[in-house]
Parts: C-alpha cells; structure tokens; sequence
C-alpha cells in the first residue's frame, strides 16, 4: 500500500514542475517526457500521453495542488478536533467504567480550577455533503456563465479550468467559485442532506 501512494505523490508533484516550466518556456514537450520517465515509474508512452494532456489544459495542476492545500487548510483540522473530541469521550467513559459514575464529575472539578472550564462528554454530529462539492463546481464552471460573471483573475481562472473537457471534480473552485447559480444549488443541496439526518438533528439539539 505505502509504494503505489509514494508513486502517486511523486507523480502528483512531477506534474505541478511540469505544468509550471513548460508553461513558461523552460522545457519542450520531449523534455517534460524526460523528466516524467526519470522521476516516475511511466512507461515512456504513457509519459508521452500524460504530458501532452497537460498542454490542453495549461493552469489545471497547479489549480488541483491548490485545491487540495485548502482542503488540508480547512477540512483537515476540522477532522483532526472531531477525532481529538472522540478520544476525549472515550477516555470520559472508560474513567467512568473503571472508577464509577461521578468519575466525569471529579474530574471536572480538578480540571475546572486548572483551565476554567470542565471536561464533559460531548457526542458529535457530522453530516457530509452527499454529492462531491468539486464534482458540483466543475459542472457549473463548464457552464461558462460563472467566469462571466466574475470577471477579473478570478473569471479567467474558472475559464481556464472549465476549458479541460477531462475535468471531473475542482476543489479549488469549491472555494472560488461565488456564483448565485452554485451558491443555490450547494443550498438545496446541504436542506436535502439535513432533511435526510432530521432524527439525528433532533436529537443531537435536544439531547435525546
């Protein structure tokens, strides 16, 4: 498992250089295949084919690096405290398993003069958006109307990424993208997704 991931994570950053210098006149396409066979494990043909589609879509690895940075910015953190908040509740229950039921409370007490404020069990709730955000944004940046009606850095930026006709899903334009027509579809989408948890909801506000 470890190997087929480090392939991929060198190839990912291959990819960035590549797109970066032969965008910028630094290196020919034979060149670019070069560098992909020397530093990955492609075949010279498949090197050949991948660095010809980065000519199509000039812009676009670097748009998917930056991405996915924001994700790690932003989703990654909100991941690690929900995973820190679980261990937090086990450790909450197993001190009440082990040493009774006021173990919560004791604790508390001690922990409360320390830093002014107790622990407590606390459940947590996620809900996570049943469609892919990315997949939602590409399909509205192939639209053209959303570059549009951005205008600037921005509108050239959707623009460039909606011309790859490749593009599935667009992480980074999930962020970018503030469009009425996307906006409102992101709404329907997050109503129909706590719709589908209504009990969950429920019961998570009014401690059931």
């Amino acid at each position: 498992m470890f190997l087929p991931a480090f392939t991929d994570a060198i190839w990912r950053a291959c990819r960035i250089i590549l797109d970066v210098r032969m965008h910028r006149g630094e290196l020919t396409p034979d060149e670019a295949t070069d560098f992909l066979v020397e530093h990955t494990a492609f075949e010279r043909a498949n090197a050949r084919a991948e660095v010809r589609r980065y000519t199509y879509s000039p812009g676009y690895q670097l748009s998917y690096l930056l991405g996915k940075i924001l994700n790690a910015l932003l989703v990654d953190h909100t991941e690690y405290d929900i995973e820190q908040l679980r261990r937090t509740n086990a450790l909450m229950q197993a001190g009440e398993s082990l040493y009774g039921p006021d173990f919560s409370q004791k604790l508390g007490n001690v922990v409360g003069n320390l830093r002014g404020a107790s622990y407590r069990v606390v459940k947590p709730l996620v809900i996570k958006p049943s469609q892919n955000i990315g997949v939602v944004a590409a399909k509205y940046a192939r639209l053209g109307s959303a570059a549009a009606r951005a205008g600037g850095i921005v509108g050239r930026i959707i623009r460039r990424i909606g011309e790859d006709e490749s593009l599935v899903e667009s992480d980074l334009l999930s962020y970018l993208l503030f469009d009425g027509d996307y906006a409102r579809e992101l709404i329907e989408l997050g109503m129909h997704d706590a719709d589908a948890a209504r009990s969950q909801l429920i019961d998570f506000f009014t401690g059931g």
